[in-house]
């Protein structure tokens, strides 16, 4: 468990440090040493027994994460906190640590690519307009507008654009 919150404060500060995109998120960055942490305790738990692994396969099994990735970027962090985690909870040491050095030179390498000249583009509106505001979107941005999330209730909608 040692190793894990080690190496989960390692990503920690390798997201803060690298990420380049608009929608930083502080508490994503936390939540990934939790991730780490947690699965190493998963993995501890369900090596030893076979009833306890069916169980946490079940118990997880019904658990959905229902915030969108707002980046693509986000998805190499998410995999390797679930990744240094199995290492650690099985006692595969060396694996986590060389592979976290890889994938930190990786994310260090492609972190000096920096584009400063991005936005992040927040529109609420009525449900009804919602072609229109793609529209504008579109004709002001072209293809350099990415719909990042969109979010709609029965009467309103919310746009957030990568530009």
């Amino acid at each position: 468990l040692i190793t894990a919150i080690i190496v989960g404060a390692i990503i920690y500060f390798t997201y803060q440090k690298f990420y380049t995109g608009v929608i930083y998120s502080r508490s994503f960055a936390v939540t990934l040493v939790g991730m780490t942490i947690m699965t190493a305790v998963i993995t501890l738990a369900i090596s030893t027994n076979i009833v306890i692994s069916l169980g946490m396969v079940g118990a997880l099994s019904i658990v959905r994460f229902r915030t969108a990735i707002k980046d693509s970027r986000d998805t190499v962090y998410i995999f390797w906190t679930i990744i240094v985690g199995i290492c650690c909870g099985v006692g595969d040491f060396i694996v986590a640590g060389v592979g976290s050095g890889f994938v930190f030179i990786l994310l260090l390498l492609l972190g000096a690519i920096k584009n400063n000249n991005r936005m992040l583009v927040i529109i609420r509106g009525e449900r009804t307009k919602e072609t229109q505001i793609q529209a504008v979107m579109y004709k002001f941005f072209g293809a350099k507008a990415v719909l990042r999330v969109k979010n709609s209730t029965d009467s309103s909608i919310e746009f957030i654009y990568d530009c």
